[in-house]
């Protein structure tokens, strides 16, 4: 897979499909929010991520609007085990956050076998407060397949910039537009799983470069407050954010319908029949807000 420049990174961002702004959707996110804000308020920050603790309080967020309203349901019900299982981080397991280009790390692997396991506790009965806590490993899990800077080691001067980057990340969240990808997993079977899981890692490693080079200018280290909506720091901060989100509503709805749950009426599946449908008129604005 070839590296993203600079203009084909642009491009990407201005043709997103705007979802953020659904003010009906505010007050039911509420409850949850607060929950997920204290959890990620106390939980450990990760040394080098693009994803802030409130980065990923944002991408359960936005994640948790996309999914079935019956799913909606179970994760609001049990928002304290959704956050305790996006912030659990266990010592021993560190290289299960991580997929380096040299072939340390064995987050694929694990993100894969907490898929399958999440699924394997919906088949089998497992009570639903415990799929939940499971589910909020999936969402820790996935958002670490899409983000660069968990995807090598290579550059040194990465301790240099990377908390920096994240704090950037989050100060855009604002401006981000979400995109729809129709590309769900194959199937819940470890191999789908595992090659899915494998496409996005491989996807987020493009980035990891000329995030670091857009860090010195003239050999020199620069700071965030230098770049603007033009940057490439802000062309990869958002659609990296954006797949991230997309990534965890595909991760728990396909893990959702193949545990037999009811998975009508998806506000996912709803924008997504929207911009296909506009899609086939070609007057119609790839990016016009349904």
């Amino acid at each position: 897979m070839q590296p993203r420049g600079p203009e084909s990174i642009l491009t990407s961002c201005r043709s997103l499909t705007r979802i953020r702004a659904f003010p009906t959707l505010r007050s039911r996110r509420a409850a949850l929010a607060l929950v997920i804000v204290a959890a990620f308020a106390s939980g450990p920050a990760d040394p080098a991520a693009a994803w802030s603790p409130a980065t990923r309080k944002q991408m359960v967020e936005d994640a948790v609007r996309l999914v079935p309203p019956a799913l909606q349901r179970l994760l609001k019900r049990y928002r304290r085990e959704l956050a305790r299982g996006m912030t659990l981080r266990i010592p021993e397991q560190e290289a299960g956050h991580f997929e380096h280009a040299d072939g340390s790390g064995d987050l694929v692997e694990t993100a894969t076998d907490t898929m399958r396991a999440a699924w394997v506790a919906l088949q089998t009965g497992e009570p639903l407060r415990q799929v939940v806590t499971r589910m909020g490993r999936v969402a820790h899990l996935v958002g670490d397949l899409d983000d660069p800077l968990a995807m090598s080691h290579e550059d040194p001067r990465e301790p240099l910039y990377a908390q920096d980057y994240a704090r950037y990340v989050e100060r855009i969240l604002p401006k981000v537009r979400l995109t729809l990808e129709h590309r769900p997993p194959q199937g819940i079977d470890t191999d789908s799983l595992r090659s899915w899981s494998r496409a996005s890692a491989d996807w987020s490693r493009d980035f990891y470069d000329p995030i670091g080079r857009s860090y010195w200018v003239d050999g020199r280290l620069v700071e965030s407050r230098t770049f603007d909506e033009r940057s490439i720091p802000f062309g990869i901060g958002s659609l990296t954010y954006a797949r991230a989100v997309n990534d965890l509503a595909l991760a728990w709805m396909t893990i959702w319908r193949e545990g037999g749950g009811d998975a009508s009426g998806a506000l996912y599946d709803r924008l997504i029949e929207v911009r296909e449908r506009r899609a086939g008129d070609p007057g119609a604005s790839p990016a016009t807000q349904p």
